[in-house]
Parts: C-alpha cells; structure tokens; sequence
C-alpha cells in the first residue's frame, strides 16, 4: 500500500510547549513529510540534536518557536550542524525573543529602519533583504545601505531623488505603489516610469498635489486605483483629471465620503471598470442618517439601471456601496 504525504500546520495558541510535548507529538505521525509548527515554547527546544533525530525523515520543516528567555549567539549552535545547514539547508534566526525558520517565516513587510536578526545560522543576510515583498519609506533614509530586490508594495512618504530611490529598491519588481505626493519637487513620473509591472497605484493623501504633479500625463498600465482623502475642490474637475491620467482603471477603491453625483460621475467617467467601491457615509453621521441616505442611494441605483438597462449588481457593508459592473 502506498504511503501518503501528509501535510500539517500546528498552532499551539495559550499554551507552553516543551521539546517533550514536539518528540511525541512527532512520534505519533510517522509517516508526516511537511511541518509547520507555530508555538510559545520552553526554552529546551533550543536543541538541535534532538529535533534531527525527529526530523530527519520530513522533506520540509518550519517552524516559529516563541521562548521564555532571551537566547545568545552559542544557544544556536546545535542548528549549526551538517545536518541543518548542508543536508536540509534548514537556516534559523533570533530576534526578540523568536526564533524562526529562514526564510520562509522571515519578515515580508520592512521601513527604513529595518535591522538583520540578533543570531542567525544563514550563510548570507541577502537573503534578509530579498524576502521583503512590502517596504515603506516613511521618513528620511539617507544612511539606508541596503538594497531590497524583491519589493513588491512600496511606500514613498518624502522628497526622494529617483537615483535613491534605486540605490533602495529593484523599482522594476514594484507593482503596487503608495504615494504620498505632498512633497515638493518630488519626481513621480520619473519613478513611476521605471516601474514596468506597476498596475496599482494607491493615494492616501493630497490628490489635487498629485494631479498637479504629474501635470496630466497619462499613465496607462494601472488598473486598481485607491484614494483616501477627500479632494473635491469642484464637483467634476478633478474626476475629469484622473480619467485622462488612469484611462485604463478596472477596479477603483474611494474611501472618502462621496456625494451620490460624484458616485455616478466616477462610474460614467471611468470606461472600463469592473468593480467600484465608495464610501457614502462618515462615522460622525447618526445610524438613521446614514440609513437614510443609504435607501436614497440604492433607489437611484435601482432607477438608473431600469432606465439605462446597465447590467450591474452592488451590496452595501457598512459604510461603503461595492458596485460590480
């Protein structure tokens, strides 16, 4: 009969496991090939020799072992061995009061502040640097000396030259970027045109800025756009505005409150959208309020699709109306 491979995940949430608790749990799955093991732990699981004797025969095993006490650099030198480094090429790191498998339970979001564990047992700390997948520039980083390869979400929040820029980031991997463009002499389009696989562009902030910035130019690979701030100076203009410079969106995120015209105009003026999210009311209007204006929404909806036969469909969540065109 062939044997299956079993695959499992534990977590062991409000409790205290100790190296005793793992050797039998592992002798009662014999026949066990990937384990991911998530726990708060007694500090004698720091033990390599023992866990290769219960290991050796699974093909992967991670693990984030929580401990009681801080560890030092020799308490991972039983992860030091042939076995972890050259056989397995299992790799462990220390950072308060965690050890973890590397990489595949290493941090994935980083700032400019991002610092290498305390302890590890990997060959090379670039590895550190190319599991990061969303990196966010909120402050000066002058003195940043490394490069992150594989930043998929990056987050810009100051004046930055584009040389810096790249000093940082592998630009060409980014494909969501979080912009804050309230900073002078920024260079926006500079940046996003060495973005090639870039297709979702989030603004928290200072649209009007960013509209001025960028001076109408069109930016025709991003399909998600999301805004959070209110900006309305004028009813149209500025939708006008962010239709010439995202023709292309499909799914469009609004987080601030709208008007029910500034709905539509947004749904009439971006062509090609598949789904539109807006939010209708704010946390300082009273429930019979917002339920007011929530009925009066859902009846010009109803209305307009009746008159003009549009085939979309919406539900409302709390404070917003999700529209599938």
């Amino acid at each position: 009969m062939k044997c299956l491979s079993i695959n499992i995940i534990f977590k062991f949430l409000g409790s205290t496991i100790s190296i005793n608790d793992i050797e039998r749990m592992l002798s009662n799955l014999p026949r066990l090939k990937h384990l991911k093991l998530v726990a708060s732990c007694h500090n004698d699981v720091i033990n390599g020799q023992r866990l290769q004797i219960k290991t050796k025969c699974l093909v992967t095993f991670t693990f984030k072992f929580i401990l009681l006490i801080p560890l030092d650099s020799q308490d991972l030198d039983s992860f030091r061995s042939s076995f972890w480094l050259e056989e397995k090429h299992w790799f462990v790191a220390y950072r308060h009061r965690y050890l973890y498998s590397v990489p595949d339970l290493s941090e994935t979001s980083a700032n400019e502040n991002f610092e290498l564990p305390l302890y590890s047992t990997v060959p090379d700390n670039k590895i550190f640097y190319e599991w990061i997948e969303r990196l966010d520039l909120l402050d000066k980083c002058n003195n940043i000396n490394h490069h992150f390869t594989r930043v998929q979400t990056l987050t810009l929040c100051y004046s930055m030259l584009l040389a810096t820029v790249e000093k940082i980031v592998n630009l060409s991997r980014v494909q969501h970027l979080i912009l804050y463009p309230s900073m002078e002499n920024f260079p926006i389009m500079q940046i996003i045109n060495k973005m090639p696989n870039l297709y979702h562009i989030s603004i928290p902030t200072g649209v009007n800025h960013f509209l001025k910035q960028v001076h109408c130019e069109t930016i025709e690979n991003i399909r998600i756009l999301k805004i959070s701030s209110r900006y309305m100076d004028t009813d149209n203009y500025n939708i006008e505005k962010l239709c010439i410079v995202f023709p292309n969106i499909k799914h469009l995120l609004v987080k601030h409150t709208c008007s029910i015209s500034q709905i539509f105009d947004f749904l009439y003026r971006f062509k090609h959208l598949s789904t539109a999210s807006f939010q209708y009311t704010s946390r300082l209007q009273s429930e019979d309020d917002a339920q007011e204006y929530r009925l009066k929404i859902q009846s010009i909806l109803d209305r307009v699709r009746r008159r003009e036969r549009l085939n979309y469909t919406y539900r409302f969540a709390c404070s917003s109306v999700h529209i599938w065109m």
